[in-house]
């Protein structure tokens, strides 16, 4: 394994590919970076957490930091799988909050939704996506990233997650 000398977030959502987030984890470890993972609060079901924190050697966030507790090293953010609710609303929730920081501070944000057709066709999608690009995130929807499956095929779509995108779009 590389030396780990930059820091990134992977932020895991709660969306069918959620449980394949360790191969993701220890591609970016392999490039240098050390991983800290956050999880939504229902992504919480649906990964495979205890392995992600065994992989990493820290705990998988999934509450808000108490104050006076130490931070997390500030770090690029991956935001992968993104379901639609996590590109619609950004939820009030701790692991958006890496995101959201990370966006804040100008730093590299690379977002891999994972959703249907259906969801993507929503009115309200798009222009929730787009404020995220304006900010600076890569949203890596649409030819050469992510095409949305057709909605009740997220089953056999979990294989077409390009989940090395969202790292690759980091500097």
């Amino acid at each position: 394994m590389a030396e780990q000398t930059r820091t990134r977030d992977a932020v895991v959502c709660a969306a069918g590919p959620a449980p394949d987030a360790a191969p993701p984890v220890g591609a970016a470890q392999e490039g240098g970076w050390a991983v800290q993972a956050a999880a939504t609060p229902a992504a919480a079901g649906f990964a495979d957490v205890e392995p992600l924190e065994q992989q990493t050697g820290r705990p998988v966030r999934r509450t808000r930091r108490v104050p006076g507790c130490p931070r997390s090293p500030k770090a690029d953010a991956v935001l992968a799988p993104a379901s639609c609710a996590t590109v619609d609303t950004h939820a009030d929730d701790c692991a958006l909050d890496v995101a959201d920081e990370a966006i804040g501070r100008g730093g590299p944000v690379a977002v891999l939704p994972f959703v249907s057709s259906a969801c993507s066709a929503r009115k309200a999608f798009r222009p929730r996506a787009d404020p995220l690009r304006e900010e600076g995130g890569d949203v890596l929807l649409g030819p050469g990233a992510f095409e949305p499956c057709h909605a009740g095929s997220g089953d056999s779509a979990r294989e077409s997650l390009t989940w090395r995108a969202a790292p690759a779009a980091l500097p």
